[in-house]
């Protein structure tokens, strides 16, 4: 990590942790037969819009979206703009399990 040009160590207090790993897809599929793909991509928000909570997305991005106005965050290798990804790492929370005191 840097800041301000130098480098800085994160301090452990509920900071995010990730290991080395490989951005990859599934091909074998899960306990579904699903297979999944690297990136997920805006496809997913039109797909799941409802209209409510955490899929209530704005009419202006569904529109964009519908219209592939994807201005510089295009990437061709999948005709869309990424937005997620799966990864073959770890991730924590950065809790070394010692309770805080109030």
């Amino acid at each position: 990590m840097q800041a301000q040009g130098k480098a800085v160590y994160p301090d452990a207090n509920s900071t995010l942790r990730v290991t080395f790993g490989n951005v990859t897809g599934r091909a074998h599929g899960n306990e579904d037969g699903n297979a999944w793909s690297a990136f997920t991509t805006l496809r997913g928000i039109t797909a799941k819009a409802t209209g409510e909570g955490e899929f209530n997305a704005p009419q202006n991005q569904l529109d964009a979206i519908k219209a592939k106005n994807y201005g510089p965050y295009a990437v061709d290798s999948i005709n869309s703009v990424p937005v997620n990804y799966l990864a073959t790492l770890d991730i924590t929370g950065g809790n070394s399990g010692i309770g805080h005191s109030k």
